[in-house]
């Protein structure tokens, strides 16, 4: 399911987020939104763009090389 899929993204870039230390603030900047859309995103009240998902892999993908 999409939206199963596209929550456990989101769920799992907050918790990259933590783990890096990252304010919303500059985990926004890193996907190039506003610190109040990424919060709307992180509590599920919007869904991403296939740009702000796109972004949320490429950190992943660096983060594990």
């Amino acid at each position: 399911n999409k939206m199963t899929l596209t929550k456990l993204v989101v769920t799992e870039f907050e918790n990259y987020m933590k783990k890096q230390g990252w304010t919303q603030t500059v985990a926004a900047e890193k996907l190039g939104c506003s610190a109040s859309h990424l919060s709307r995103l992180l509590r599920g009240e919007k869904n991403p763009s296939s740009t702000i998902l796109d972004k949320m892999e490429a950190i992943f993908k660096e983060w594990n090389e």
